[in-house]
């Protein structure tokens, strides 16, 4: 395959979970009605607060550290959602988010899709960088998702922090990620994904360009390039090889 020279990366690397596939319906819309459901009245712009601290609560927070620590993963989920009704309004106690999680389970039955825009989005750049990757947070290889997704061929490695031992946002992660793609310095390499606290804080820790897939605008004062959907990254890359 013959690649394009004129964009300054050698690989780009995306992140997976909210970048590359989402769940249909998506997780804090549904999340909102079963909320509303069990009795709790949020509006639209306190749930807008609450959804970016969902994003810096699960980016390996000292908050997430804490629950880990003090009730191990089981009573994580539980602790997430009692949190998040604290950021959302409510002083809300353990036994609310036990309700709120009975809830959450028995209704919600998401499934796995593409993000609008990434088939064409990944075609133009696998002719423009010569590796392409995937680096999650996820604990397991997701190799068998990226084939049901039917992208699995655009990609040259992926990467489950769980294989290394070490999350994003720590830089050393992202370390790991560029000696799969061959051991490409991190000035020649860019990262692309929906986290600013996990995504562009860890990236630009590790010394990679980033671009923020912003899909429900709930960064819209972030400090580095940002799309809206994923076909505009492209157009951002062609813009900045001029």
């Amino acid at each position: 395959m013959t690649h394009r020279t004129d964009i300054p990366y050698e690989a780009i690397i995306f992140d997976l979970d909210g970048t590359l596939r989402i769940s249909q319906p998506r997780f804090m819309d549904a999340l909102l009605e079963i909320v509303r459901g069990v009795g709790f009245d949020i509006s639209p712009e306190r749930w807008r607060v609450a959804e970016r601290w969902v994003h810096y609560y699960w980016a390996r927070s000292p908050e997430l550290q804490n629950d880990l620590d003090a009730g191990g993963e089981e009573m994580v989920w539980l602790n997430f959602l009692r949190r998040l009704l604290v950021e959302a309004g409510y002083p809300a106690t353990l036994e609310d988010a036990r309700r709120l999680q009975e809830a959450f389970h028995a209704q919600y039955n998401p499934m796995s899709v593409l993000m609008p825009g990434a088939q064409e989005t990944l075609q133009t750049l696998r002719r423009l960088a010569p590796v392409l990757g995937v680096l999650s947070n996820r604990r397991e290889p997701f190799h068998a998702e990226l084939d049901h997704l039917g992208i699995a061929h655009f990609f040259d490695f992926t990467l489950a922090a769980g294989e290394v031992g070490v999350w994003k946002p720590d830089p050393q992660v992202f370390f790991h990620a560029l000696a799969r793609a061959g051991d490409v310095p991190p000035t020649r390499a860019l990262y692309i994904g929906d986290n600013y606290y996990a995504d562009v804080k860890g990236a630009r820790a590790a010394g990679l360009d980033v671009i923020l897939v912003d899909s429900r605008g709930i960064f819209e004062d972030a400090d580095c390039p940002r799309v809206r959907s994923l076909p505009e990254i492209p157009r951002l890359l062609a813009a900045k090889s001029v």
